[in-house]
């Protein structure tokens, strides 16, 4: 079964490559998207507005909505369909790309042209199982860097998956084991991580890019 999954992986990767970079341009990293802010007419009264009133930035509600597609969209019985309906609607975008081989079947690859403020690189990969059946192998996207954007992802992830502390954790990565062939990752990408990617393009100012992804566990410590 292992040796089975490994060449999924390694055909996966290298039909990815090229999906990938026969549309990739060399063009400078895209910048995460900001959700422009008009201006408000002075209000009329002095009274401070609580701090429990304000909302969050539209970077962390889009952190929170994609967290929240994550978890949605990987659970038993959902499909390929079913996510590209939501990110349509969702004016994401969505683009997707059909390969079929005898190494891995059928499978799908989605990836998406508008992706939401903060946010960017989502991606996911479903196979075709016998029975032709679609699974979740890996869904992924990016989340712009910051001084707390680690906490603030760990954050959302914990409460889209309703889960605890992270099983396993150091800084800059956490892992959480979902079941018996899931993990769920977290980690901030540095250095030689954004050098020569063969998948995204990075530039100077994306140091510390948060990467949050699902997928079926190859052997323990891929994502690591």
């Amino acid at each position: 079964m292992k040796t089975i999954l490994l060449k999924v992986f390694i055909v996966t990767n290298l039909l990815l490559l090229v999906f990938l970079m026969s549309g990739r341009e060399s063009t400078p990293s895209p910048p995460f998207r900001t959700r422009a802010v008009s201006a408000m007419p002075a209000a009329k009264t002095q009274d401070p507005v609580p701090a429990v009133a304000l909302l969050p930035s539209p970077a962390k509600q889009s952190l929170a909505e994609m967290a929240g597609i994550l978890f949605q969209f990987t659970q038993p019985g959902s499909q390929l369909k079913d996510l590209v309906y939501f990110l349509q609607n969702e004016r994401q975008e969505p683009l997707v790309a059909h390969d079929n081989n005898p190494f891995t079947g059928e499978m799908a690859i989605v990836r998406t042209r508008k992706p939401l403020p903060g946010t960017r690189y989502f991606h996911a990969q479903y196979f075709s199982d016998e029975a032709g059946v679609g699974f979740v192998q890996h869904m992924s996207f990016e989340f712009k860097p910051g001084p707390t954007a680690m906490n603030e992802a760990i954050s959302a992830v914990q409460d889209a998956f309703h889960l605890s502390s992270p099983e396993s954790a150091r800084d800059g990565y956490a892992k959480w084991k979902l079941d018996d062939q899931r993990i769920l990752w977290i980690k901030r990408l540095e250095g030689d991580e954004l050098r020569d990617d063969p998948f995204n393009a990075y530039g100077p100012g994306d140091n510390g890019t948060i990467r949050v992804a699902i997928e079926v566990e190859i052997h323990p410590g891929d994502a690591e």
